[in-house]
């Protein structure tokens, strides 16, 4: 079986996502802006191009692209709260990039059933989808601390991560946002109850 791309190759700040958003619904989104953003973290241009790939795939370009258009302002008011915040951003990468969604699948399957997680574990799940090779395991370390910074888990030690619990989400877009890159992702067009059990849902009170 031939494996999936990974395709995400370089680690982009959860800031830089977050004010691309805001400033791509208020029809303000600049890619000089964003490479000034990128250039606090990244050094190199070909770092800094790939960067700019990486925000525009999940910003302007995100499949999920036209309900971002069609509830400007429901997102906006959204991306005021914390944890929706960091679920609408999640969800947007994910739809962008289905390395990141099934890695957030993979962590949520385990903190089913565990509290903390081995990250030599998550690689190992993951090459069975996308190979045992170098590339799998940077996308972790591209990915990774997207999720840190999004709550999603957090560190425990040296290759150690633990599940903080499920976020209270408020908005319904947020939890749109989550259950539509999942329903990309699995190539459905609805979802069924029992789908809300999905080890991708186990980070939120869906």
């Amino acid at each position: 079986m031939k494996n999936k791309s990974v395709d995400i190759d370089q680690l982009v700040d959860f800031d830089v996502f977050e004010l691309a958003l805001i400033d791509y619904l208020n029809d303000n989104f600049s890619e000089d802006y964003v490479k000034e953003q990128l250039r606090l973290n990244i050094n190199g241009e070909n770092r800094i191009k790939k960067g700019l790939r990486i925000v525009n795939k999940v910003i302007t370009k995100n499949p999920l692209n036209q309900i971002l258009i069609d509830n400007k302002p429901e997102i906006l008011a959204a991306m005021k709260n914390k944890s929706d915040k960091q679920i609408i951003v999640v969800a947007l990468l994910n739809a962008a990039f289905s390395f990141a969604f099934y890695l957030q699948r993979t962590f949520g399957k385990f903190f089913k059933v565990q509290d903390v997680v081995n990250i030599k574990v998550i690689q190992k799940e993951i090459s069975k989808i996308y190979g045992g090779n170098r590339v799998a395991v940077n996308g972790i370390y591209c990915v990774g601390p997207i999720f840190e910074k999004a709550e999603i888990y957090s560190k425990d030690g040296l290759g150690l991560y633990r599940f903080p619990g499920k976020k209270m989400v408020v908005s319904n877009i947020a939890k749109t946002l989550l259950i539509e890159s999942f329903k990309l992702n699995n190539e459905s067009k609805e979802i069924r109850d029992s789908e809300l059990m999905d080890p991708y849902f186990e980070f939120i009170h869906i």
